[in-house]
């Protein structure tokens, strides 16, 4: 097998997951925040206009808050899940950084600046809306892995094969 860890998707996976975390989470937190803040006397296209709003905003948020600490948070669970098999913990990973990162920086911000905690559960639900569109984004990339993993077994058989070791190929 090659060095690289076949249990991670590579830079173009990971260049995937974050374009699919910037699309996602803009639409899920944008669409709560349009719908949840609309009057009932407020007309269908103002409801829509102020969700796309919403997801306008929430996407500007994304790329000012989130991905920097995405460059954080993805060298850390990549070294972290390098040798994990079961994606499903790349997953749930993958959303639990990003979330206490999130969460540390408020807190970091709350104290240099002499916040309260009040808005804490806000954080939290911003930071979940993050870590959903994360692990939205690294559950895309599971197929790549499959893919990398088959693709390495198999040049690791011809290899082999062509070092006089006979065996099957796997699919």
């Amino acid at each position: 097998m090659a060095d690289h860890g076949v249990n991670t998707p590579g830079i173009g996976g990971y260049l995937l997951m974050t374009v699919v975390a910037l699309v996602v989470s803009p639409l899920v937190l944008g669409s709560f925040f349009g719908i949840a803040g609309a009057e009932s006397t407020d007309s269908v296209g103002t409801v829509i206009g102020t969700t796309l709003w919403m997801i306008v905003v929430v996407a500007i948020f994304q790329l000012v808050i989130a991905v920097p600490l995405a460059l954080v948070s993805l060298p850390v669970v990549h070294l972290l899940c390098r040798r994990v098999r079961a994606q499903w913990v790349h997953v749930v990973v993958f959303g639990i950084v990003p979330l206490l990162a999130f969460m540390v920086w408020v807190g970091i911000e709350a104290g240099r600046d002499g916040w309260t905690w009040n808005g804490a559960g806000e954080a939290a639900f911003i930071g979940g809306v993050a870590a959903i569109g994360a692990m939205a984004g690294r559950a895309v990339m599971i197929p790549l892995v499959h893919r990398r993993r088959r693709d390495d077994a198999i040049v690791a058989a011809a290899t082999a094969g062509a070092a006089g070791v006979s065996g099957p190929i796997p699919s």
